[in-house]
């Protein structure tokens, strides 16, 4: 829930970049695209609990059934910008977003 509450701070400054923020769960999303911690969010929360996206990025556990945390960055002709997969079960990176915010307003990535 942490990233999600950092998407949310950081969700105007990713859109000025050309970017629209997105997050994505391997658990149903209720409701009209989610709230966390009884905040709506600014950015569309959706379900992948097929984890045919999961699949597709390459951040499925294999075998476990539910998908590393992992941050991407796209841009509007659909190229990464940056990507950033975590440990199953481990703490969210924190600084990994707001780096690659960072890195995508100085145009290095």
């Amino acid at each position: 829930m942490q990233h999600l509450l950092q998407l949310q701070q950081l969700s105007k400054e990713i859109e000025a970049l050309g970017i629209r923020a997105a997050a994505i769960s391997v658990e149903p999303v209720r409701g009209k695209g989610g709230a966390v911690a009884g905040q709506e969010l600014r950015y569309p929360l959706l379900s992948d609990a097929k984890l045919t996206v999961s699949d597709a990025y390459r951040v499925t556990a294999k075998g476990e059934g539910f998908s590393r945390p992992a941050v991407f960055l796209i841009d509007p002709e659909g190229r990464i910008r940056f990507g950033r997969v975590g440990v199953p079960h481990g703490p969210f990176d924190a600084q990994a977003l707001e780096n690659a915010v960072a890195l995508v307003r100085e145009g290095k990535r």
